[in-house]
């Protein structure tokens, strides 16, 4: 009887392939919609700080919506720089954008 002996190992290798879904962002739309976003968001920020300042002035009770709005006003801001930081990276997904954007409508529409 004759054995077979072998002196190897054999190393399998598993390979990973990732793979990156790509969404096709319709650019005059997305560009238009985060430019407008952004100059309402400081808009509401620069006449609600002038709002607060009047009223300190005049020595009056600020209503807590003029903080709040600035607020929101930020957060929105902050939304919009981290679309664009997202969208340098392609890395921008639909889901952050509805779900970002559902919860600012919703702090916008609580008052």
């Amino acid at each position: 009887m004759a054995s077979t002996v072998t002196s190897g190992s054999l190393v399998y290798e598993r390979r990973i392939v990732e793979r990156v879904h790509k969404y096709h962002w319709p650019a005059v739309q997305l560009n238009l919609w985060m430019l407008i976003m952004l100059i309402a968001s400081c808009l509401i920020i620069g006449v609600f700080a002038t709002f607060i300042q009047i009223q300190q002035t005049l020595l009056l009770p600020i209503p807590w919506y003029f903080p709040y709005y600035i607020t929101v006003a930020s957060l929105t801001a902050s939304f919009i720089l981290l679309l664009l930081w997202l969208i340098f990276q392609r890395r921008l997904l639909p889901s952050i954008v509805m779900i970002g954007g559902f919860i600012l409508f919703v702090f916008a529409d609580d008052s």
